[in-house]
């Protein structure tokens, strides 16, 4: 019987304003970031929260979809637009 190891490597820890993400997706455009999002509302806040955050774990941006009414989100992904979209939006 063989097993198998991984080396892991921390680069950094989440922003301590995110207190709670699910799903993490890397940019399709942007080294360096990768994408998470509240598991709920967070607290004082209404709707899904997505998080573009950079290796060290600093927030890059955040944005807000208001009138989601969503509770424990857990996936996220990352597509490609379609040919000859502005992808800079």
């Amino acid at each position: 019987m063989t097993t198998a190891s991984a080396s892991v490597t921390l680069a950094g820890t989440l922003d301590p304003s995110i207190t709670e993400a699910s799903g993490l997706a890397a940019s399709a455009l942007h080294d360096d970031l990768y994408y998470t999002m509240s598991d709920d509302p967070p607290p004082g806040r209404s709707g899904v929260v997505v998080w573009g955050v950079r290796a060290d774990g600093g927030i890059e941006v955040e944005v807000h979809l208001l009138g989601t009414d969503v509770s424990n989100t857990e996936g996220l992904a990352v597509a490609p637009c379609e040919p000859g979209a502005d992808r800079r939006r």
